[in-house]
């Protein structure tokens, strides 16, 4: 049986320079909204404000607070059992 070795950062989210992939798509987002918009000036602002906070918001939650977010607003479910987030009581 031969010994395999485990990257270290195998759980890690993808990087896009020195950003995570999901602080990537924010600013992105808000990128082309204000391309859209025609206030490019106010993405300068914005990005790294916006950038900032959910970055803050992801070093003080538990790991899976932002999935958690998202199901709790309604936006993506959890698996096939709790499909739909904005559902406050499961009753059989």
């Amino acid at each position: 049986m031969n010994q395999v070795e485990i990257p270290r950062f195998v759980d890690a989210q993808l990087q896009f320079f020195w950003w995570e992939m999901d602080e990537f798509l924010v600013a992105a987002s808000v990128l082309a909204l204000s391309i859209i918009m025609h206030l490019v000036w106010a993405a300068f602002i914005g990005i790294p404000f916006l950038v900032k906070l959910l970055k803050m918001f992801k070093n003080t939650s538990l790991p899976g607070g932002l999935v958690h977010l998202a199901y709790w607003t309604g936006i993506s479910g959890l698996n096939k059992q709790f499909e739909d987030g904005l559902v406050r009581g499961f009753y059989l």
